[in-house]
């Protein structure tokens, strides 16, 4: 899917939809799925776009709100 959906964006829009040297990762058996959420909610914040979760406005889930999220974390 990644690989089909950057090859269609990067010929409409003349020029790549992801970045080289990031990658995505399937969790195993033995990952925590809160640790990875919390992870991915604190990475503008560790990249001084916000200074919490709730003032990003592209972090969520098509599943989830951002405040259901945050509440299944235990901050």
């Amino acid at each position: 899917m990644k690989q089909s959906s950057g090859q269609v964006y990067a010929h409409r829009a003349h020029r790549p939809l992801w970045q080289e040297g990031y990658y995505d990762r399937v969790l195993r058996e033995g990952d925590d799925p809160k640790q990875v959420a919390r992870y991915i909610i604190e990475n503008p914040i560790r990249a001084g776009l916000a200074q919490s979760a709730n003032e990003y406005p592209f972090l969520g889930s098509d599943r989830w709100t951002l405040e259901e999220l945050l509440e299944s974390l235990s901050w």
